[in-house]
């Protein structure tokens, strides 16, 4: 098996999912082409063998071990990769109130990732402080025209008496979600929808 060695930091540049690239090199032009098991490419001398102490150059892909070790890549040794932390996702937060019942505006999520959701009341933030009113979160699939409540297996999850924060993920490009105050006694319900 022949690769080459990425200095550190190139790991990071490299397209999570790539079958078949050509990328230029320190050493040359490397062909990688990870569904048909070859990567081809380099001519650089310095090449070690897989197990071997990692070379300052290379001509095959590999990376170094925590004990200095060359890994070659394999499908039993894949190359580390770290996703990092996102970005902002760019979807503008949703701030709103309830001093009765109804449903709040639409909060539309960027698709792959988690949001926030926050209720409290006005005057009550600690744990188990009241709302004066129940509220639950909807979701919408199909533009909006209907609402229903989040569950699971049938249940009604996410229907808050009491301040809450949570965390949801979304996977459906378009979801939109808002919270409904079915029942109300009194106060100002606050919500903050934020990814």
């Amino acid at each position: 098996m022949k690769a080459i060695v990425l200095p550190a930091g190139v790991d990071e540049n490299l397209p999570v999912g790539f079958v078949s690239d050509l990328y230029q090199t320190p050493v040359g032009r490397l062909r990688v082409d990870i569904g048909g098991g070859t990567i081809t490419g380099g001519g650089n001398s310095a090449a070690g063998t897989t197990g071997a102490a990692v070379p300052a150059a290379g001509d095959y892909l590999a990376f170094s071990n925590s004990s200095g070790t060359l890994v070659g890549v394999s499908p039993s040794n894949p190359l580390p990769t770290y996703a990092g932390p996102l970005g902002a996702s760019g979807v503008a937060p949703l701030a709103g109130t309830f001093t009765g019942t109804g449903s709040s505006a639409t909060f539309t999520p960027a698709a792959g990732r988690s949001f926030n959701l926050a209720v409290w009341a006005t005057g009550g933030t600690a744990p188990g402080s009241p709302l004066n009113g129940t509220v639950y979160l909807a979701r919408s699939i199909d533009g909006g025209t209907t609402f229903l409540p989040l569950t699971a297996n049938g249940t009604q999850l996410e229907t808050f008496t009491t301040v809450a924060s949570e965390t949801w993920a979304e996977s459906q490009v378009g979801a939109l979600y808002q919270l409904v105050c079915s029942a109300y006694t009194s106060g100002t319900i606050n919500y903050r929808f934020a990814q």
